[in-house]
């Protein structure tokens, strides 16, 4: 089951991400590096964070069983209220030229918040397909809008994002309304504190890879273009397999059902880091094709992608398993957790750069990503996995460095 969840909810998830990707290519090649353009980027990469925010929160609340749906939903449409004041405050003071784009993205905001908690149903119910399936719906519909005759081609991305997120949230309510509201009924106070707790350790998750930037930015500028490209496939591996997995999970354990297999949640992990070492070659041939990154390039790029490779493995094991723990886990714990992190990532980078340059940010991330599987592994009963992801990455690391 774990193979099949895990495939089918990461072809949903890339397929969302394929369709944005062609949204932006379209926008880059018909508008330009405009100021309105600009503008759509700033909207959009804001907005549409904190619309993940609200969304994950919401889903997390209902999964941990910290309330009532009803209360729950209710404090997730109000909260993603506040960028729509703090967007028009911003716009009454600026006289923004493309107030609708700000306008209509943050209209959006309170959509994801109700696809949050239909999503958490879902889950709990252990019917994350659905939930994955509907997540497409927005970037989907925003890139169609795109050969619609209504206003400029940002206001119809703008606009085809919110109505996608207007059909998502509707399509998951839909799937989600026969599901039972067994939660128990908490006071309103304590369900604001998780929330609050959940939504630090998602900023803080998120600050992550802005760190990483803010390394790489003192290298100059080729240096942080190739770190991002060689982040690609490390995060488009960790976000969609890992997260499809991590679903696929809570789901079952949401419904009581038997863990997965110990084979299952080992093998797809080191299966998908064995596959990122065989494309990089490719990858960086073709990433590097047209010249104009230096005679070192090649060889910064290659690095960086098979580091992140070696990472790949417990990035994808920790999503699973942080899934799992969070959904039981106490707000405390999961706040400390998440700075601990933090503060290794900023210490990782800074120790490794000093070592290796701008490939010790990937080497920094390899660093954190093994010491959180050894904790996770020690808050769970069932370490195998983790013992195993840990060891295959060990050598791996051993294997790279002697052949360096």
């Amino acid at each position: 089951m774990l193979w099949r969840a895990s495939i089918a909810g990461a072809l949903l998830l890339i397929l969302g991400r394929v369709f944005g990707f062609a949204r932006e290519f379209m926008l880059a090649r018909e508008v330009g590096p405009t100021a309105e353009m600009a503008s759509y980027v700033l909207a959009s990469t804001v907005l549409l964070a904190v619309a993940g925010l609200v969304s994950g929160v919401a889903s997390a609340l209902v999964i941990r069983n910290s309330g009532s749906v009803k209360t729950i939903g209710v404090i997730g449409f109000v909260a993603s209220g506040l960028p729509l004041v703090g967007v028009t405050f911003m716009l009454w003071l600026s006289d923004q030229g493309s107030a609708i784009v700000f306008l209509l993205f943050a209209l959006s905001v309170p959509m994801y918040a109700i696809y949050g908690v239909a999503n958490g149903r879902l889950m709990r119910a252990g019917r994350s397909f659905l939930g994955m399936l509907a997540s497409a719906i927005p970037a989907f519909l925003s890139f169609v809008f795109l050969a619609l005759p209504i206003g400029n081609f940002l206001e119809r991305a703008a606009w085809g994002n919110l109505v996608g997120a207007i059909v998502m949230a509707f399509v998951t309510s839909q799937f989600s309304r026969h599901i039972l509201d067994q939660s128990p009924v908490v006071p309103v106070g304590k369900v604001v504190v998780q929330a609050i707790a959940i939504f630090a350790v998602s900023a803080i998750n998120i600050a992550s890879p802005i760190i990483d930037r803010f390394f790489a930015n003192a290298f100059g500028p080729e240096e942080l273009v190739l770190l991002n490209l060689g982040a690609i496939l490390y995060i488009g591996a960790v976000t969609s397999l890992g997260m499809a997995m991590g679903n696929a999970a809570v789901s079952r354990a949401s419904v009581n059902g038997n863990e997965f297999s110990t084979g299952a949640i080992t093998t797809i992990p080191l299966i998908v880091g064995a596959a990122f070492f065989g494309v990089t070659p490719i990858f960086v041939s073709m990433v590097l094709a047209g010249g104009g990154y230096g005679e070192n390039g090649s060889g910064v790029l290659t690095a960086v992608c098979f580091v992140y490779a070696i990472s790949t493995p417990c990035a994808i094991l920790n999503q699973v398993y942080m899934r799992l723990w969070n959904r039981v886990a106490p707000a405390r714990s999961m706040i400390v957790i998440a700075v601990l992190l933090l503060v290794l990532n900023v210490a990782g980078n800074w120790f490794f750069v000093l070592k290796f340059g701008v490939v010790g940010i990937a080497v920094s991330t390899l660093f954190v990503q093994v010491i959180q599987s050894i904790v996770l592994g020690v808050l769970r009963k069932n370490r195998t996995p983790v013992l195993m992801v840990v060891l295959c990455t060990t050598v791996a690391g051993g294997v790279l460095i002697a052949t360096s």
